[in-house]
């Protein structure tokens, strides 16, 4: 009898250790859980800011877009009124010598003359990337390399059928073209 109150004893030590062991091991991985699920949670958190950061850019590209169209659409348009106008007095019955009608053929044409240099980049870049939209537009383009300047190249002269001219510092864009447009009026 004596005998199995020492198993009994022993056994109860045994659970009792055995439970100990368990509890700690139970904590601990309560604890790496804690720590992994605040990292799920930094990682949602992150998740959710760089998804309204793609939003906003998203936005901002369509209405970058939508106001390039609209400000596409003005220029046509007024390009078109140019050409209108000129259409309509060069088509008025007169009598005059053709050379006097081919000249205002001439000056119905836009132009832009670009003042450039051997080895400046903005020039190079304008020249690879933005000369072919200005052609398609139905500008004549013409392009004086210059080994001197008093001015910083890339310079535009740009040439209206109207007769207007004007002059754009830096990178012809639809903006600057604008932004020059305003000044003459």
């Amino acid at each position: 009898m004596k005998r199995s109150y020492t198993i009994a004893i022993v056994l109860v030590v045994l659970g009792f250790l055995a439970f100990q062991s368990a509890s700690q091991e139970y904590e601990r991985i309560q604890q790496r859980i804690e720590v992994t699920q605040a990292k799920v949670d930094r990682v949602a958190d992150e998740s959710a800011a760089a998804i309204a950061d793609v939003r906003r850019v998203i936005a901002s590209v369509v209405d970058r877009f939508s106001k390039s169209n609209d400000s596409d659409l003005q220029f046509r348009e007024m390009v078109s009124s140019e050409f209108g106008k000129l259409r309509q007095e060069i088509e008025k019955p007169v009598e005059q010598p053709k050379e006097i009608i081919q000249d205002a053929l001439k000056k119905a044409s836009s132009k832009i003359v670009m003042h450039s240099g051997d080895n400046c980049t903005p020039c190079n870049r304008w020249i690879a990337n933005s000369l072919p939209v200005w052609q398609s537009k139905g500008w004549e383009i013409e392009i004086l390399k210059e080994t001197e300047t008093t001015r910083s190249w890339p310079w535009f002269e740009v040439y209206l059928p109207s007769g207007k001219r004007f002059e754009v510092d830096g990178p012809l864009t639809m903006e600057s073209y604008e932004r020059a447009l305003k000044g003459l009026e």
